[in-house]
């Protein structure tokens, strides 16, 4: 174990599949069509995320890339409107998904890797994510309070 407090260079922050098993709030704030990579052009997401169940409590992820096809398709639309609108007027926030992240075994086909999806939430779990976006709320700054 490390002492350092950051990734290496090349790491290119967490891959959304390392949290397999734990409850994710993703923001996703971009659609990618098309992206290089070294397994050709591909679609992706450019997501913020949130652990809401981690093992060190809440742990909050910032632009990370979605490959998995199951959840491009989960959060394309959502991605579309975050970057036309930012937030969704009805709520105050951007649209967001809220799940467990698992690799659907049941929806694997011959010698390729599962999907990952994200499982239904429950209304504890719901109830966590509500906790978590009240602690986030911030009142407007005031243009006329003085410095």
């Amino acid at each position: 174990m490390s002492d350092d407090p950051f990734k290496s260079g090349s790491d290119g922050g967490a891959g959304i599949a390392e949290y397999a098993g734990q409850l994710l709030l993703v923001t996703p704030q971009e659609y990618v069509e098309s992206m290089k990579t070294s397994y050709g052009d591909t679609d992706c997401v450019r997501v913020n995320f949130v652990v809401l169940d981690g093992p060190d409590g809440v742990e909050e992820i910032e632009d990370t890339l979605v490959f998995q096809r199951m959840l491009i398709s989960a959060m394309k639309s959502q991605a579309k409107f975050n970057e036309a609108n930012g937030v969704n007027p009805a709520t105050g926030h951007p649209k967001m998904t809220l799940g467990v992240l698992f690799a659907n075994v049941a929806k694997k086909k011959g010698n390729q890797d599962p999907p990952w999806e994200l499982a239904e939430p429950n209304d504890a779990q719901k109830a966590l994510a509500r906790k978590y976006l009240a602690g986030k709320k911030t009142a407007p700054a005031d243009p006329f309070a003085s410095a």
